[in-house]
């Protein structure tokens, strides 16, 4: 490789190569030179972005197309092109790949056969997912490769390892399709049976909204060092969803050391529950659960209503071990006893609610 291979990236005003300081960075540039890489396929050439320009290629290489380009491929304006990337999230200054093309052109169809509406909450509620996704597959490779190099490691050794795990996309995408089809035949399979019993029409789904929180949580992640404190949350989660996945409920969103869940029968969510607080117990920690069964509204995977807010709040009013859940809630159970728990004047509520609690025993030992 010749110094006038770099002079691309040079004129690109990524580095100086008269600055004795930038020969690393010249290795670099020499290295992405080398997997065929140059610097007018990046969409940018800003220093504080390239490191996302780069992977941004690496992950859809090819010729960029412009935003011009685009809307006179798909017969859009400009409007219309900028409020689809609004909807994907996308930047509509920057230059696109075919795949994204092909993805703001799948906005349209799908709005042939869905209402606009609604496909835009699809999209945002699979925005909100791919951002978590994102950012976990980000801190795995920080923590579990870069932190894990040598402390000399050099610029090239940290990119080719860069591009060794972008490569694992490839593998990536296939598995969670598979994925995304059992989860999306399971969830079917409970809006089915939660539809059944919906008063106000298919907006809404009868089911039992649960809510598990940690009492003393503020105390825990104060004193425990960051690196003990990720592993705690990391195992909490890890549990919530190998619990979830065991039993007909599903986890509608994790918010710190709380789990919000849903099980379409009473029953079913009182089993979750129970399961949830024996299994934060043994991690040393003092969990409690809310439930309500009731009409909920569902949208982009949430959900919302009177429930929603009734568990939230009788979560706060449970002791260590405890699940507290309305009185008309505990009628409709038919394998779980209850015992009386008084009223509880519930913050947002006008009266008092009667209600009825279930004290966890600890898990049975293994045998």
């Amino acid at each position: 490789m010749t110094d006038d291979e770099l002079t691309p990236w040079a004129n690109a005003g990524l580095f100086d190569p008269a600055d004795p300081a930038s020969a690393a960075m010249a290795e670099l540039f020499r290295y992405y030179s080398s997997i065929g890489l140059h610097p007018d396929l990046l969409d940018s050439h800003d220093p504080d972005r390239l490191g996302s320009a780069i992977n941004r290629y690496l992950f859809q290489p090819g010729v960029r197309i412009d935003a011009a380009e685009v809307c006179a491929r798909l017969g859009l304006d400009d409007d219309g092109f900028r409020e689809r990337c609004r909807v994907l999230g996308f930047d509509p200054d920057r230059g696109y790949s075919e795949l994204e093309v092909e993805t703001i052109a799948s906005f349209d169809a799908a709005s042939t056969f869905f209402s606009t509406d609604e496909v835009e909450r699809f999209v945002r509620a699979l925005g909100a997912v791919m951002d978590r996704l994102a950012d976990a597959a980000s801190t795995l490779f920080q923590i579990d490769v870069l932190s894990r190099m040598d402390a000399e490691a050099d610029l090239v050794e940290m990119a080719r390892k860069n591009v060794e795990s972008v490569a694992l996309v490839d593998v990536l995408f296939p598995a969670m399709r598979a994925v995304f089809l059992d989860r999306l035949t399971r969830a079917g399979r409970l809006n089915d049976l939660a539809r059944a019993g919906a008063e106000a029409g298919r907006s809404t789904v009868a089911t039992t909204i649960g809510f598990v929180d940690v009492v003393g949580s503020t105390s825990i992640t104060t004193t425990l060092d960051p690196d003990d404190l990720g592993l705690l949350m990391a195992d909490f989660e890890a549990r919530a969803y190998d619990l979830v996945h065991a039993h007909p409920g599903r986890i509608i969103k994790l918010i710190g050391d709380e789990v919000m869940f849903t099980a379409v029968d009473p029953d079913d969510a009182v089993d979750l529950a129970i399961a949830f607080v024996r299994a934060f117990t043994a991690m040393g920690l003092e969990p409690r659960a809310g439930l309500c069964f009731g009409q909920a509204v569902s949208r982009g995977g949430d959900l919302f209503g009177a429930p929603v807010n009734t568990a939230a709040r009788l979560v706060g009013h449970a002791v260590p071990g405890e699940i507290l859940l309305p009185t008309a809630t505990a009628a409709q159970l038919g394998r779980h006893d209850v015992e009386p728990a008084g009223r509880r004047q519930l913050r947002g509520f006008d009266e008092p609610m009667v209600t009825s609690a279930i004290l966890v025993a600890p898990a049975p030992p293994a045998k």
